[in-house]
């Protein structure tokens, strides 16, 4: 087995480490880019049945913004059920009891 210089092992542990904070500094950058290329990736095949079904572009855009608009309500919808969750002494008490566990 052939060792590798103590020299090359530092330099690509340094490499990765500087790569990472970058990454880590720039995800504000990343982060869009990065979920704008799966959401792409994930609705190509809904793209391509409504372009199957010869959808306009408006129905297309309507349906997509409403559906948005849904799924804010619905989160809305969650973070207010745990809010009152959370005001009940009952819940108060179970956290508690789960957090000291």
């Amino acid at each position: 087995m052939r060792h590798l210089p103590l020299a090359t092992i530092c330099l690509v542990i340094l490499t990765t480490v500087v790569v990472f904070s970058v990454l880590h500094s720039a995800k504000n950058v990343f982060a869009p880019i990065i979920s704008a290329l799966l959401l792409g990736v994930i609705l190509t095949p809904v793209s391509d049945l409504w372009d199957r079904f010869r959808l306009p572009p408006r129905v297309v855009g309507l349906s997509v913004r409403l559906s948005g608009v849904a799924g804010d309500f619905n989160a809305a919808g969650r973070h207010r059920t745990i809010c009152v969750a959370n005001d009940c002494p009952r819940a108060r008490h179970l956290g508690r009891a789960a957090r000291h566990d």
